[in-house]
């Protein structure tokens, strides 16, 4: 399992939105996130969650250029930096500042994208189950027949624009493209989701289908037990790809959780 780090530089994220908007405070969170043991950090500089003002593609770069072009110059390269974008023109200009992964929310709604990433074969793409961005809770999948049928389509239709087969990296959208109760039963039954042949990219982090009422932000540990839960269902499952905003909490349960389970298999934890 490889864990993603999170760094929303953006001011509305339901769970950190406004703390990383700042350089400094962008940067110090990358490097702690890279500290904490994260395999890639995901960036993202606008919020898709729900009810999100879509920004501008101007806004958007103007938060991600001075963010990578320290990091490049602090850490040698941006081989550890992932993009969360579905526009285009952003994942090209990231792409051609050395970014080796575009995480597209959209899912390749806009078949500019999946162009781009025709045109970059050592990027790798992560492509999510999307049926709109910014995400709708009247516009959601209802079952898990259904979410597997859309990620088949999804993956062929990324395929068919000239995207590689190991450029993707499958994301099932839980709890962007599906309900709470749907979103429980998709981790559950993530074996299913393996049968399509691509590795598994799984963002669960604080999302709302493990609420308990109260906002990202002001419940317990900002839903960081409910999250690491998950993680480690997920963790048993073998799954290829974690997105998380509590790095150090995940690492430091795996190594243990790990030696519980199955000693050998902490190897597959990547620090």
């Amino acid at each position: 399992m490889k864990i993603f780090g999170i760094l929303n530089i953006t001011h509305n994220s339901f769970s950190d939105g406004s703390e990383y908007l700042n350089l400094d405070n962008a940067l110090l969170q990358y490097a702690q996130l890279i500290q904490d043991g994260a395999y890639m950090v995901d960036i993202g500089a606008i919020s898709t969650s729900y009810g999100a003002n879509l920004l501008t593609s101007e806004i958007e770069r103007s938060r991600l250029e001075p963010v990578l072009i320290e990091i490049a110059k602090q850490f040698g390269n941006l081989e550890r930096v992932s993009i969360d974008t579905f526009r285009p023109d952003i994942a090209e200009f990231c792409i051609e500042h050395g970014v080796t992964m575009i995480n597209d929310v959209s899912g390749g709604h806009d078949v500019n994208m999946l162009s781009v990433l025709a045109k970059n074969k050592e990027v790798k793409y992560v492509c999510v189950c999307s049926l709109q961005v910014p995400a709708n809770r009247e516009n959601r999948i209802e079952s898990i027949d259904k979410l597997y049928d859309h990620a088949k389509f999804t993956i062929d239709r990324a395929l068919d624009n000239g995207i590689l087969e190991e450029q993707i990296i499958l994301d099932p959208g839980i709890g962007f493209t599906t309900g709470p109760d749907l979103s429980v039963e998709v981790i559950k039954n993530i074996d299913k989701f393996k049968k399509l042949g691509f590795p598994l990219y799984i963002g669960h982090s604080r999302k709302s289908f493990m609420s308990t009422g109260l906002p990202a932000k002001d419940s317990y540990m900002k839903r960081d037990p409910e999250t690491l839960a998950a993680s480690l269902y997920m963790f048993l499952k073998q799954i290829d790809y974690i997105r998380v905003h509590n790095v150090a909490l995940h690492i430091n349960a795996l190594k243990l959780f790990s030696r519980l389970v199955n000693y050998g298999y902490i190897n597959t934890i990547v620090i």
